[in-house]
C-alpha cells in the first residue's frame, strides 16, 4: 500500500477541517465517549489502523469500562492479534465481498461474529456460520420486509441507520403480527 505524502497528508486534513465536518464541532476523545456510556450501552470500535491492538486493549483496561466490548476491524490480521493478546475480548470480522471460504475466513481470524453486508447473506451462510459456533450480524439494514427475512434466518444482530424501525419490526416479529403490505412503523396506522 502507497503511503499518501506530507503535502497529500495536509491536504487531507484541510479537506476534512474545513469542509467535512462542521467547524463548530468539537469532536469527543474516545476516552470521554467510553466514560459517557459506560453502564449504559456495549460499546463496538472498528480498528481502522492495524498495529495498535496493545495499546487498545491497555486503554480499555485502563477505564474499567463495565459493560461489553466488541472490536472490528478489515484488516482481519488486527481481529487474531486481539484474540491473542485477550481471547476474552469479543470479536467482529466485517465481510463486504464474498469469499470462497466465508467460515474458513472468519475462523482463521479467530473471529466471534462475522458481519455480513446484506447482500451477500443467506441462509446458507448464517447456517454454516452458527455451526461453527460464529454469530452473523448483517449490515446496513433499514428496511421492514428485509428485517423480516433476516429474523426469521436467525441472525445475531442487525446493523441499521433506522434504530426506530429495526425496533419496532423486532416487536412485530417477537409477536407473530401480521405484516399488511402497507406497514410502516414510523406511521403506525390507527
Amino acid at each position: 500500500m502507497k503511503r499518501a505524502s506530507i503535502v497529500g497528508k495536509i491536504m487531507s486534513w484541510i479537506d476534512y477541517k474545513f469542509f467535512y465536518r462542521d467547524p463548530l464541532f468539537r469532536p469527543l476523545s474516545l476516552k470521554r465517549i467510553v466514560e459517557m456510556i459506560d453502564n449504559r450501552a456495549d460499546l463496538v470500535l472498528d480498528v481502522k489502523q492495524p498495529g495498535i491492538e496493545d495499546k487498545l486493549l491497555d486503554f480499555l483496561r485502563d477505564t474499567g469500562f463495565h459493560r461489553t466490548v466488541y472490536i472490528s476491524s478489515e484488516f482481519h490480521q488486527v481481529i487474531k492479534n486481539v484474540k491473542t493478546l485477550d481471547k476474552k475480548v469479543l470479536t467482529i470480522a466485517p465481510i463486504n465481498i464474498m469469499p470462497v471460504d466465508i467460515v474458513g475466513l472468519v475462523k482463521r481470524a479467530e473471529a466471534d461474529y462475522a458481519s455480513i453486508h446484506v447482500s451477500l447473506i443467506d441462509e446458507k451462510i448464517v447456517r454454516e456460520l452458527h455451526n461453527e459456533d460464529i454469530g452473523v450480524l448483517v449490515w446496513t439494514v433499514n428496511d421492514v420486509k428485509q428485517i423480516l427475512t433476516l429474523l426469521d434466518m436467525n441472525v445475531d444482530g442487525i446493523v441499521t441507520d433506522r434504530p426506530d424501525v429495526a425496533l419496532a419490526t423486532l416487536r412485530i416479529w417477537k409477536n407473530n403480527i401480521p405484516l399488511r403490505n402497507s406497514y410502516n412503523p414510523i406511521t403506525k396506522p390507527n
